[in-house]
């Protein structure tokens, strides 16, 4: 830049970008399961939701969404073992994204399990919206539209 420090933009601190995802990261995340999707984001999806709805209620219905997680300690880890990039991409992504993004998921899958995950889904969309519009946002968590 030829205006050095009386430049109004290139030398000031910009917020970085959030992180996008490419063919190959969004490849290397559909190959994992469906439970071990659940164990990683779970812990991003309960972060953001107890922060809109800290109810009992919605603690709840996290507790359902765990159920369908693999519970084993190797789950997370074996995810940023495909790449340490997809846990900055996922921590990146809104609370709608992440529950939209498992539900996309488990819509794929054409078993009860899966069906069953998609009405915690439903359940958890719900305790937010009502959070979200008694917080008095101006749009919807959600349009089912």
């Amino acid at each position: 830049c030829d205006k050095d420090r009386d430049c109004g933009f290139c030398h000031l601190n910009h917020p970085l970008r959030p992180t996008r995802a490419d063919k190959e990261h969004v490849a290397a995340f559909a190959e994992l399961p469906l439970n071990m999707c659940v164990s990683v984001m779970l812990p991003l999806i309960r972060q953001q939701a107890t922060t809109i709805d800290p109810s009992r209620q919605c603690i709840d219905v996290l507790k359902k969404l765990e159920l369908h997680a693999d519970g084993t300690a190797r789950a997370r880890q074996s995810c940023w073992w495909i790449d340490p990039w997809l846990e900055r991409w996922l921590e990146d992504l809104s609370l709608r994204l992440l529950l939209l993004t498992l539900r996309g998921r488990a819509e794929r899958h054409n078993d009860q399990r899966s069906s069953e995950l998609i009405v915690v889904l439903e359940e958890l969309f719900a305790h937010l919206r009502t959070a979200w519009v008694a917080n008095g946002a101006a749009q919807p968590l959600y349009d089912d539209a």
